[in-house]
């Protein structure tokens, strides 16, 4: 009984914790920044990022405008943000966001010997600095029309290698402060908080276990479109697609040409 006692608590936490929807932010002028080592300490110093991403660096970081990055869509399951991984060989995951500061989602990608790193980021659309402000490397004065910097950090780095023509070694490194695997309690806990005052209902009717009928009905509705994507018998997502092949890149909506690589 204990647990439901909770409910009211987490609801207020819930108010007081979610992230606004999704802002685009102004794209002329505009970048956003991160610090170097944070990808190239696990890409190594073969890694490049790839040049549709207009990288610029500086000692210590490296820039990207705006109009530049893949945008990521943030998702709803109940009060909890998340957001999914592209199908890189073994199903794309979906990780809640424990930062309550971060407001928009981007991905940049790059490569070395034999392997590939997606590297997604987050940001707060309400901090940036300007051109004019105090403190600003001289390096990054030196970029042409830059003029707002929008200071991300790193949430989650997707490292892919083939090892054979059939097998893809994938890893995932998170940043512990930002973003958890959205995994069944975390999904359970969105329920509890979503279905409350009639949680004791579920609870008392036996309806409170993944192989209820009406539990994965109500999961499928915090989920909404997403709930196509979750394996009710292994409780996980399993995303099935990639935002980016050889012809197309599913985040901006752009269709590359025949001379693409």
């Amino acid at each position: 009984m204990k647990r439901f006692n909770q409910i009211v608590f987490l609801s207020s936490f819930a108010i007081v914790g979610a992230i606004s929807a999704m802002e685009m932010v102004e794209q002329d002028k505009s970048f956003i920044c991160f610090k170097k080592n944070a990808v190239e300490v696990y890409g190594g110093s073969h890694f490049c990022y790839d040049s549709e991403y207009n990288v610029k660096r500086t000692q210590d970081d490296v820039l990207f405008p705006v109009a530049s990055i893949d945008p990521l869509k943030i998702e709803s399951c109940g009060h909890i943000k998340f957001f999914v991984t592209s199908n890189e060989g073994k199903y794309g995951k979906a990780f809640a966001i424990t930062d309550p500061t971060i407001k928009q989602l981007a991905v940049v990608r790059g490569g070395g010997n034999n392997y590939r790193i997606n590297a997604y980021i987050g940001f707060d659309t309400d901090y940036f600095k300007l051109r004019c402000d105090n403190h600003i490397d001289n390096l990054i004065l030196s970029i042409k029309d830059l003029n707002k910097i929008y200071v991300a950090r790193l949430i989650n780095l997707q490292v892919t290698q083939k090892i054979s023509t059939n097998k893809i070694f994938e890893r995932n490194y998170n940043e512990l402060k930002a973003v958890e695997l959205l995994d069944a309690r975390t999904i359970e806990l969105a329920l509890m908080i979503y279905l409350y005052p009639e949680l004791k209902t579920y609870v008392y009717e036996g309806n409170w276990k993944w192989e209820s009928p009406l539990f994965q009905e109500k999961v499928k509705e915090i989920l909404g479109e997403r709930a196509k994507d979750f394996n009710f018998d292994k409780k996980c997502f399993q995303f099935s697609e990639s935002y980016w092949t050889a012809k197309e890149n599913k985040l901006k909506g752009i269709t590359y040409g025949s001379a693409h690589k």
